[in-house]
């Protein structure tokens, strides 16, 4: 059975095709959600991306996510985000807000893979675009690591732009060597990224139901179409 689980996960590394159409300003660098809920958990988040690129115009662009999260029971998290965009042309802008809605499908440990749902709606502050995504999350655990898959579908529409979907993949392999400090590597694939890198993250608990969780990562891209270099910093406070 556990064979079986894994064959699954690997398949959907395998079975994503992401089309590529350049759109180097903007970039699908997340962190990649796991499918766990935490009953009357509350998080507050704060995202740094930054990418670099040889044309000047696309350099030292840096991306700001800050967001409130709250567990609605113990099968759904509902967070609300402010997105921002800071680079050399137009200095920090509010760039958009968005929802997330994330539904725990399977309990830790019920089956091979732990399975989850997020779904998604983001507009466009300086633009009439909106994107509706919906995004598969799976989890397998083997010794002292984990495998994490996160496959998304992103429909975006509005008067400027023609309405199309776009394909998301992004997969974590981690290894869990101190709750405080896991070494992992990352691959990030869309029509706006196409890169890999380590990360590493960790958990520093407060005290009872409060703790930081923070990760980073550096990306290096595979297409000379899209950003040369990502860096993520992402820090969340959950109580």
């Amino acid at each position: 059975m556990k064979h079986k689980g894994s064959y699954t996960f690997l398949l959907l590394l395998g079975l994503i095709h992401v089309p590529s159409y350049g759109r180097p300003l903007e970039t699908s660098v997340n962190k990649i959600y796991t499918p766990y809920v935490q009953q009357l958990e509350n998080e507050i988040e704060f995202q740094l991306v930054i990418q670099e690129d040889t044309e000047e115009k696309f350099d030292d662009i840096q991306h700001h996510k800050i967001a409130y999260g709250q567990a609605l029971n113990d099968k759904w998290f509902l967070e609300g985000i402010l997105l921002g965009v800071n680079d050399s042309d137009h200095g920090f802008n509010i760039d958009g807000y968005e929802i997330e809605l994330k539904r725990q499908l399977t309990e830790q440990g019920e089956y091979d893979n732990d399975w989850g749902l997020l779904f998604e709606i983001e507009r466009e502050r300086h633009a009439d675009v909106w994107e509706f995504g919906a995004t598969l999350i799976a989890l397998h655990e083997f010794r002292n690591w984990t495998g994490l898959v996160n496959v998304g579908l992103i429909f975006e529409s509005g008067s400027s732009i023609k309405s199309r979907f776009e394909t998301e993949l992004s997969a974590q392999l981690k290894y869990r060597y101190r709750s405080w400090f896991e070494p992992a590597i990352e691959f990030f694939k869309s029509d706006s990224v196409n890169a890999a890198g380590p990360s590493f993250a960790g958990r520093i608990r407060l005290g009872a139901g409060k703790s930081i969780f923070w990760n980073t990562a550096a990306l290096i891209s595979f297409d000379r179409s899209k950003p040369d270099a990502i860096y993520r910093f992402n820090i969340e406070y959950e109580f």
